[in-house]
């Protein structure tokens, strides 16, 4: 039987043990009873913690002993009794709302227990937002300075092994690589790059809420295509569930270096926020198909728009854009940093 979430016997977090307890039960093949959508407070709960979502889960599924997974936890995180707090609270916050949607489903609002504000800081202009309303994306200047975009190029390297100087040093093969993904999630300079107050009031502006937990994302290392090595992809695709309906979301990126439409630039299909839900309509009369089948596009012949952009700036899409980077056929590497937020009451 599973604990409860304000069982807090794992280094006094809420939520812990029991997700702990779920992913051995799950490894071990055997069945449990879990609260509905609770996958968003296991989501929450690592980004929270500051580990992230996929770290935390091969973190979870890798350690057979609960010694070992609280290690982890202590190194990476390195929460102070403060930070704990503040996490319990928060956590306490979403579990009570997914206990009152089980057990009270005739209540119309539940804002009571959403920490929820409707008027954040306007840092967008009206233009910005028309722009984001069409377009479906945004390009948001400097949100990071030449020092902490040259500070995180810096770490990027070191991780690599790689000289900027030498580019026979920068395909090399390295453990961290997933195509052009850097499977690089804590660092100081990746941490005081997500605390900018801009980053985080832009999301706000654009969710109009502010409420929100920031994601623990990774990094990606895109170098020019040579005869030799060619762009393994991420191509065009989606990162949320192709099913009716359509909920609003979020995605994001700094690009650490200035990069030009042919230098494997972050690429999207502009607008398609506003077809997707009449696109996934004809989808379905015409045959029933799954994600994956929906994901597998010819993608030639999609209105895709590469977008040139300077070190520092941040770019952030509804996520109902299909987008990927595109293969770098300029003269030096790409490097992005992934952030992204979401609401803390789902």
């Amino acid at each position: 039987m599973l604990v409860s979430s304000d069982d807090l016997s794992c280094l006094g977090i809420y939520h812990l043990q029991r997700l702990w307890q779920k992913i051995q039960l799950r490894k071990r093949g055997e069945s449990y009873t879990e609260l509905v959508n609770e996958w968003h407070l296991d989501k929450t709960l690592l980004d929270l913690c500051g580990i992230g979502l996929e770290p935390g889960l091969r973190a979870l599924y890798q350690n057979d002993h609960q010694s070992a997974f609280v290690a982890y936890i202590q190194q990476i995180a390195k929460l102070t009794a403060a930070d704990i707090a503040g996490i319990n609270q928060q956590l306490s916050t979403i579990s009570h709302g997914l206990t009152l949607s089980l057990t009270m489903p005739e209540v119309d609002d539940l804002n009571s227990i959403e920490v929820e504000d409707s008027n954040p800081a306007a840092v967008l202009s009206e233009s910005q937002l028309n722009f984001w309303r069409s377009e479906g994306y945004l390009v948001i200047p400097h949100v990071l300075t030449a020092e902490q975009c040259a500070a995180t190029r810096d770490f990027i390297w070191q991780q690599l092994g790689a000289n900027e100087q030498d580019p026979a040093t920068w395909y090399q093969a390295h453990e961290f690589m997933q195509k052009i993904m850097l499977q690089l999630f804590r660092h100081p300079q990746l941490d005081a790059n997500r605390q900018v107050p801009k980053i985080r009031q832009v999301f706000e502006q654009l969710w109009q809420r502010t409420d929100l937990v920031m994601t623990t994302d990774r990094v990606s290392f895109n170098p020019p295509e040579t005869p030799t090595w060619r762009f393994p992809g991420p191509n065009m695709h989606w990162d949320m569930l192709l099913q009716l309906p359509v909920e609003f979301g979020t995605q994001g990126l700094i690009y650490l270096t200035d990069t030009s439409v042919d230098q494997g630039a972050f690429s999207c299909v502009p607008g398609f926020h506003l077809k997707i839900e009449e696109w996934l309509l004809e989808q379905n009369k015409k045959q029933n198909k799954t994600d994956i089948e929906l994901q597998q596009q010819d993608w030639s012949k999609w209105p895709a728009k590469s977008i040139a952009a300077n070190a520092g700036d941040l770019i952030i899409w509804h996520h109902a854009l299909p987008h990927g980077a595109s293969p770098n056929r300029a003269k030096l590497p790409r490097m992005v940093q992934y952030i992204n937020f979401y609401p803390m009451a789902c």
